[in-house]
């Protein structure tokens, strides 16, 4: 026989959807992209090449956006840098990259609420672009987590441009990128940092969880439906 679902059935669900929502929301991607830093300024067309290409905006030892700061190891108030829009040396010509100024330093990212996050990717360039007497080398990314600190080793390749590495690192406390021979000296620069902040990053359930939960409400629901109508009937 079917049994109409109460009412507080009903309002069980909602509150059940919520929670979804929410979970999902908090789960969210953030892509970290500096754009809104970029400089835009254009020297003046008598500017040598040179002069153009080393364009560009400082700032100190740390950096913040979207709930995340970039921290350099180097203690100088020109630790990061950006290059203008108009420079060969720019990886993002339609917008900007996070450049670190100072060879072999490290950049350590973490979420400015101490939450643990994950991490999907980033894109890392040389800091010159290629352009300059070396390209290539070897970028080290050490990942810390509630268990330790484990590292690996990633290398940039030859051509130029933003090369985009997938990492997939989940709970993370935080992350720092360290250019080992990037340029000769160790410098790169970073963009397009995705990652999924706010709360433990990789806990939100499934749809098909969702749905056993919502079965299992109901089951319990009609159970209690039919056991207040036998109640009703024995009176």
């Amino acid at each position: 026989m079917f049994v109409k679902p109460s009412k507080s059935l009903f309002t069980l669900a909602a509150i059940t959807l919520s929670l979804c929502a929410a979970q999902t929301a908090r789960a969210a991607l953030t892509i970290i992209d500096f754009n809104a830093q970029k400089n835009t300024a254009h020297l003046s067309p008598t500017a040598s090449a040179d002069t153009n290409n080393f364009s560009y905006t400082s700032y100190g030892t740390n950096y913040a956006s979207n709930g995340f700061t970039f921290r350099n190891s180097h203690n100088s108030n020109d630790a990061f840098l950006s290059w203008s829009t108009n420079s060969l040396f720019n990886a993002d010509h339609n917008g900007a990259t996070l450049a670190v100024n100072y060879g072999h330093t490290s950049t350590t990212i973490s979420q400015n609420n101490g939450n643990l996050f994950s991490l999907r990717s980033l894109d890392l360039a040389d800091v010159y672009n290629g352009l300059g007497e070396t390209r290539g080398g070897a970028v080290r990314l050490d990942f810390t987590t509630l268990a330790g600190t484990s590292s690996e080793i990633v290398n940039l390749s030859t051509t130029s441009g933003l090369h985009t590495f997938l990492l997939n690192k989940k709970n993370l406390l935080s992350f720092s990128v360290t250019g080992i021979d990037t340029q000769g000296e160790g410098w790169l620069q970073m963009d397009n940092v995705k990652v999924f902040g706010t709360g433990i990053a990789g806990t939100v359930p499934e749809a098909a969880t969702w749905l056993m939960m919502l079965t299992g409400f109901a089951c319990a629901g009609g159970a209690l439906r039919r056991r207040e109508q036998l109640v009703l009937a024995a009176h």
